[in-house]
């Protein structure tokens, strides 16, 4: 329940904590330190959502001393798997890159360098969870490509510009290469609407370098997969309605017709074309479709 508040001003003193109001992180990591020491097995215990704490604090918590606390103290729950078949890495990534409130009551941006750890953490202890699927049949990597957008000048991850991961790709770069390495087949992994990690990399990533990463590893076959559109509906319904069954290209067709009507998503310079020349390399039938011919026409 304490993991669950929002967290306010950092105050040392448990007197304060319990005299004080719920929100205190005092009172949270007085609580935490605590039920440990009487009750060290807490950190196996599983509430009715089959939510460990580590589970909990990932999603609700607002200190970032103490999830990454709970989480080093936590390895042998990382491959465990809540009711919606969500691990600890699947609940940090879903969280996505907003700022947490520190210490100070300011804002930090925390949820990169957590969610790197729990990544870290996990490919240590449970790699087989980057090719695990939750109840959307979504793994940690097609998590880490629809809610961690990051930027159109760079690699780095949103909201994080200074945190010390932010250099070296960001978390969707690092979620993407230790897939890559340990589980190629992720690649053509289809979510429960069949959207595969390049379909979601062209949906929502804005960087060149990214897209230009997972362009390189996209395997042939993605090139041919099929989509349902409905699957996108939920986030603006951008995608034609003349593509029930999407491929990548209609996606990135998509993706720059809707920054050019409404300036909104769009994708880099050249990458449409990038992925059109992808598609004939590899589909080649897909360009044969008059009506996709159609709409790359409009699309300049």
């Amino acid at each position: 329940a304490a993991f669950t508040l929002p967290s306010g001003r950092w105050d040392p003193s448990p007197e304060v904590a319990l005299a004080g109001p719920p929100r205190s992180l005092a009172l949270l990591r007085w609580l935490l330190a605590h039920t440990l020491e009487l009750y060290p097995s807490a950190l196996l215990h599983a509430n009715a959502n089959a939510d460990t704490l580590l589970h909990t604090a990932l999603a609700e918590c607002g200190d970032v001393e103490a999830r990454l606390e709970l989480l080093r103290l936590s390895p042998g729950v990382l491959a465990h798997a809540n009711a919606d078949m969500k691990r600890p890495l699947h609940v940090a990534l879903e969280r996505g890159p907003e700022a947490a409130r520190g210490h100070e009551g300011g804002l930090r941006d925390g949820n990169a360098s957590v969610a790197v750890a729990v990544l870290e953490a996990t490919v240590e202890h449970g790699r087989a969870v980057l090719a695990a699927g939750d109840d959307s049949g979504c793994t940690p990597l097609h998590l880490a490509l629809t809610h961690w957008q990051e930027p159109s000048g760079g690699g780095g991850c949103s909201n994080d510009a200074t945190a010390p991961h932010a250099a070296e790709g960001g978390v969707v770069a690092r979620v993407l290469r230790a897939t890559v390495g340990a589980f190629p087949r992720v690649l053509t992994t289809g979510s429960l609407h069949g959207w595969l990690p390049l379909h979601l990399g062209l949906a929502f990533q804005r960087s060149r370098t990214l897209l230009e990463e997972v362009l390189a590893v996209a395997p042939a076959a993605a090139f041919a997969a099929e989509a349902r559109a409905a699957g996108i509906a939920s986030e603006g319904g951008w995608l034609s309605e003349a593509h029930p069954l999407a491929l990548p290209l209609h996606v990135a067709m998509a993706a720059a017709m809707h920054g050019v009507r409404e300036g909104g998503r769009t994708l880099p310079e050249g990458m449409l074309e990038r992925v059109v020349r992808l598609t004939g390399q590899h589909f080649p039938r897909a360009l044969e479709d008059e009506g996709t011919l159609a709409e790359l026409r409009q699309a300049g």
